[in-house]
C-alpha cells in the first residue's frame, strides 16, 4: 500500500529517531528544513498518506509528510512482510519490543485483561498499524458513525455522509479462487470500494 501512495508524492520528509545524517537518502527523502513544501501532512499512516496522495495527485503542489517512526522493512526484514510474524515487535514472550516501529501505548489495567497493562500494537513508521502486517482492514459499524454523529450533535459524521469517503480511499482486488480451498468463501461487497489508493485484497 505505502508503495503506491508514496509514488504521487513530490517529496517525502522523514524524521525519523536517528540522526538526520543516518536518515534514509534518495530522491523521496530529505533532511529537515532543506526544502519548502506547499503542504505538510504530519502523520505516514494509512490516513496521512492518502492525504498526501490526493493532494499530490493533480501535480500543482509539492507535499511533505513528517513520519516519527522507520521504515518497517529496514527495521524488521522478513517481519514486516511474512504474515506468520505479525506478532513481532510486541514484548514479552513474543519477541522484544520495538520502540522503532510501535508508540508502545499500554491499557488500562482492566477485568478483561485480568488487571493487567497490556500493550495496544500501534504502527509507528510509514503506513501505520496496516504496515504492522495484520492483514486486516476495517471500516466503523453504521451503528458507531451514527452515536458518533449524535454525540457530537453534527450529522456530518453519521454513516450516510461518511461512507463514501471510506469508498473513495480505497480499492478492492477480489480473491483468485483458483488458488483458495474449496471450503472458503470469502464474503466482500464489490460496491463498498471504488478507485482509491489504499489497497485491499
Amino acid at each position: 500500500m505505502a508503495g503506491r501512495v508514496l509514488k504521487t508524492l513530490t517529496w517525502l520528509l522523514i524524521f525519523a529517531e536517528r540522526t538526520p545524517a543516518s536518515a534514509p537518502q534518495g530522491s523521496l527523502y530529505r533532511a529537515p528544513g532543506e526544502t519548502t513544501y506547499d503542504y505538510v501532512v504530519v502523520g505516514g499512516g494509512t490516513a496521512g498518506l492518502t492525504v498526501a496522495s490526493r493532494l499530490a495527485q493533480g501535480g500543482n503542489f509539492t507535499v511533505g509528510v513528517i513520519e516519527a517512526g522507520s521504515i518497517f522493512d529496514q527495521e524488521s526484514g522478513n517481519h514486516s512482510i511474512v504474515p506468520g510474524y505479525d506478532y513481532h515487535g510486541f514484548g514479552g514472550p513474543l519477541g522484544p519490543f520495538n520502540p522503532l516501529s510501535d508508540w508502545g501505548f499500554h491499557t488500562l489495567p482492566s477485568a478483561q485483561t485480568a488487571n493487567r497493562s497490556v500493550l495496544y500494537a500501534r504502527g509507528k513508521g510509514l503506513g501505520g498499524s496496516s504496515a504492522r502486517n495484520y492483514l486486516v482492514y476495517q471500516r466503523p459499524s453504521r451503528g458507531s458513525m451514527d452515536q458518533w454523529a449524535s454525540a457530537v450533535s453534527d450529522g456530518a459524521w453519521s454513516w450516510e455522509n461518511v461512507t463514501g469517503y471510506y469508498q473513495r480511499s480505497s480499492s478492492l482486488h477480489e480473491p483468485d479462487m483458483r488458488y483458495r480451498g474449496g471450503n472458503s468463501t470469502p464474503l466482500y461487497d464489490v460496491k463498498a470500494f471504488a478507485n482509491g489508493p489504499i489497497n485491499v485484497g
